[in-house]
């Protein structure tokens, strides 16, 4: 009973958790203020609050995982801090759709590179999976080199990449606060921000947006994305997640009117049956 009670709170916390974080692209779109004082912004505020977070459920075991976070705890916490710069340079520079399609590809970029990092074995369906997702990536990125995207899904690229080493570390240790990891990372990228931006030159509907960001959605989704994996299987997660590939850009489309291009439409699908079938062949192993 109790593994199908932590079992369905996985998830629950999970799916919540995408949800919630779906509307981010939308508001970033909405957001009119330069890319390095949002990226302040949103990292600043959304770190603070995982933070607090951490603290004000259980400060003496929030200090204790602040100052025993190990190596790899502060490596993940700069990936994270990476993986916000990436990603807002990524959804300003291309469209929302090209981003998060290849963020939903994130479960090949980790199994790339858990591969490579720590030699985790892969079943053939996986390799297969990871050719043909990719091959799906190369359609986004050959679409974009008609435009001027190319840059944003490289970013995008590079997100999922940074995103991919953080998720390995947490599994290579888990004894890492997760959410404090975040946190720190998060508020190190608004920190990094400061140095070019421009943080009181915010006007309009901008602040509501951003608070709205960095205080609600991001902390609470993150929270929620990060801890619900703990009850679930890596399938169980990509089956998630790949909701967020198909509820940002709808957000978007019915928010602001943009419409994705062919190529990522084709390329979203290839990445989107290929992750389905393969999270599919993973719960029927597991079960």
């Amino acid at each position: 009973m109790t593994f199908r009670s932590d079992h369905a709170k996985g998830l629950a916390l999970t799916a919540l958790g995408v949800l919630i974080l779906s509307p981010d692209a939308l508001l970033i779109r909405l957001i009119e203020t330069d890319l390095w004082t949002l990226l302040f912004w949103r990292g600043t505020l959304m770190g603070l609050a995982l933070v607090l977070f951490v603290f004000l459920r259980d400060f003496k075991a929030g200090l204790n995982d602040l100052r025993t976070l190990s190596k790899l705890g502060w490596l993940a916490a700069f990936l994270f801090g990476l993986n916000n710069i990436f990603f807002l340079t990524s959804i300003t520079n291309t469209s929302a759709a090209n981003t998060l399609v290849i963020l939903g590809a994130l479960p090949l970029f980790s199994a790339v590179l858990g591969y490579f990092l720590i030699k985790e074995r892969l079943p053939l369906n996986t390799w297969i999976a990871i050719l043909i997702g990719f091959g799906g990536i190369i359609v986004i990125f050959a679409g974009s080199m008609e435009g001027k995207g190319l840059f944003g899904d490289i970013a995008a690229a590079l997100t999922a990449c940074s995103m991919a080493a953080a998720l390995i570390c947490f599994r290579h240790d888990q004894s890492i606060n997760t959410i404090l990891a975040v946190g720190i990372g998060s508020i190190c990228s608004g920190l990094f921000a400061l140095m070019f931006a421009d943080p009181l030159s915010i006007s309009g509907s901008d602040p509501y947006y951003i608070f709205i960001l960095g205080v609600f959605i991001l902390p609470i989704s993150m929270g929620l994305i990060t801890y619900g994996p703990r009850y679930l299987s890596a399938a169980e997660v990509s089956l998630i997640l790949i909701v967020e590939m198909a509820l940002g850009p709808l957000w978007v489309w019915l928010g602001i009117g943009e419409v994705p291009s062919t190529q990522t439409l084709i390329g979203g699908t290839i990445i989107l049956i290929t992750l389905t079938i393969h999270s599919i062949i993973g719960l029927r192993r597991a079960s």
